[in-house]
């Protein structure tokens, strides 16, 4: 399993944190920028079958029996079956935080790639998950999932990194989701 995360700068820009004035003055902000581009991309091997997992993954009432993140799906506008513009809430938790994600199907290659975009509504943060299952030689299965975050404003970006530290390395968690859907994939029932 491989687990891989970049990050982005433009040359000659910096991020720069909050940083308290001396002799009691006030509070003051730098300027913080938004990285260009954040994504990352997690894979691991299974015994089960492109089908088997294909299977769990399309089913978004599932995706709480084995993501770290996302707890509870359900599907929207009477739709029950994964489909390019089908959308499906997805309802998440990291530590305190509580949150909800509209999210709709982009990309529905049955049994070989699945993608989904959440969108953020009133906090405008846009991201896509992909996943890709790819029969190998040894008649395994390998798992690549890829997020990237297309859209994310300043000001949540730096909220998320000062009330959330679990996202600021989801390396290990992101393995340990791909390690439980291999296993609810190899353990059917």
């Amino acid at each position: 399993m491989r687990f891989q995360e970049h990050h982005h700068e433009s040359e000659g820009q910096h991020l720069y944190p909050l940083v308290r004035a001396r002799n009691g003055q006030a509070r003051q902000w730098q300027k913080w920028r938004k990285r260009e581009e954040q994504r990352g991309t997690c894979e691991t091997t299974t015994s089960a079958s492109p089908q088997q997992i294909w299977n769990i993954l399309t089913d978004v009432t599932r995706i709480g029996e084995w993501s770290h993140e996302c707890h509870s799906a359900r599907w929207l506008d009477a739709t029950t079956e994964a489909a390019p513009g089908v959308r499906f809430r997805g309802t998440s938790r990291s530590g305190i935080q509580r949150w909800s994600r509209t999210c709709t199907f982009t990309t529905v290659d049955e049994p070989r790639e699945l993608a989904w975009t959440t969108h953020g509504g009133l906090y405008g943060d846009t991201t896509e998950w992909r996943y890709t299952l790819t029969p190998t030689p040894t008649t395994t299965t390998r798992i690549t999932q890829t997020y990237r975050i297309h859209s994310l404003p300043v000001w949540f970006d730096r909220l998320i990194w000062l009330t959330n530290p679990a996202h600021h390395d989801r390396t290990e968690a992101l393995r340990a989701d791909l390690t439980r859907l291999a296993g609810l994939a190899e353990h059917p029932g």
